[in-house]
């Protein structure tokens, strides 16, 4: 078996790669996911200091309660963050990648409904005054 075209699943591109299977189907390569990096030449990894904004301290400390107070759970953490699809896994950067996993999560778990969230985004985005 070689390379396969990326499959569609529920409007998202799945990319994988299926490895060969030996004569006598003793060995299968593992697939690799979009968001398994491990191993690949990506080049040098910038090393800068730089300060968090505020926001992404608030996403931190948000996943940090929510975990404590086991609503959460670090593997439903890491499914949420893999599930989330190769393109939009890209697009984000690491924080909103985590505020989306975790609100997919909280949805999921029947914490809030997507209207709810919705609903309060909007109030949000209609403030005068920026948070502090």
């Amino acid at each position: 078996m070689g390379a396969r075209e990326p499959a569609k699943l529920t409007g998202l591109s799945v990319s994988a790669t299926i490895g060969t299977i030996a004569p006598d189907c003793a060995r299968i390569s593992p697939m690799r996911a979009y968001h398994d990096l491990g191993g690949l030449s990506a080049g040098a990894v910038p090393q800068e200091e730089h300060e968090l904004q505020l926001w992404e301290k608030r996403v931190e400390a948000l996943l940090v309660l929510l975990t404590r107070k086991h609503i959460l759970r670090v593997d439903e953490n890491r499914r949420g963050l893999e599930s989330l699809g190769g393109e939009v896994y890209h697009s984000l950067s690491y924080a909103e990648r985590r505020i989306l996993a975790m609100s997919n999560n909280l949805i999921l778990k029947g914490i809030f409904s997507v209207d709810e969230l919705a609903t309060k985004l909007a109030q949000i985005d209609r403030r005068q005054d920026p948070l502090p």
